[in-house]
């Protein structure tokens, strides 16, 4: 687990759009001299993402979890059956059917973070789930950006 750490303003989550492949530099390695389709597909495949404000499809139940399978061209049925797995995993099972706006905010973050363990590189915003318990259950690499040193400490301490 990487934290990057520093206040709002200072590029960090200019950064992580770099690493990530979402934003490309003026200059650098191969990841980024890749065509477009290319480097959809990566990160489509890699990469999943928790953002400050989660990108939830408000129509959707917690099949926005499943959306990154099928988009990989996954049998319906097989996706929804992870998606339970990866809903599980967050601490909302058999909250399946719900639409993400009646959810807490808490509960929105959750379903954001099961969409994004699908991949198997999660880029996180100010991520404020429970860490240890994810990393526990599911340990994946994870970069994550925090807003002060304290709080990548705490998050940190977790671990020992």
């Amino acid at each position: 687990m990487l934290f990057i750490v520093g206040p709002s303003g200072r590029g960090e989550a200019t950064l992580l759009s770099m690493i990530s492949g979402i934003l490309r530099p003026t200059s650098g390695s191969e990841i980024w001299t890749q065509n477009s389709d290319h480097l959809a597909d990566f990160r489509l495949h890699t990469i999943g993402f928790v953002f400050q404000d989660y990108h939830l499809f408000p129509r959707l139940t917690a099949e926005n979890v499943a959306i990154p399978l099928l988009l990989q061209d996954r049998d319906w049925n097989q996706s929804i059956a992870e998606e339970n797995k990866y809903l599980e995993i967050v601490g909302l099972k058999g909250r399946g059917e719900i639409l993400p706006l009646t959810f807490s905010g808490g509960e929105q973050q959750r379903v954001a973070i099961a969409q994004a363990i699908v991949a198997s590189l999660v880029f996180s915003w100010e991520w404020r789930f429970q860490v240890r318990r994810f990393t526990r259950l599911f340990p994946k690499t994870s970069i994550n950006l925090v807003r002060s040193k304290p709080s990548a400490q705490e998050l940190t301490n977790s671990f020992t």
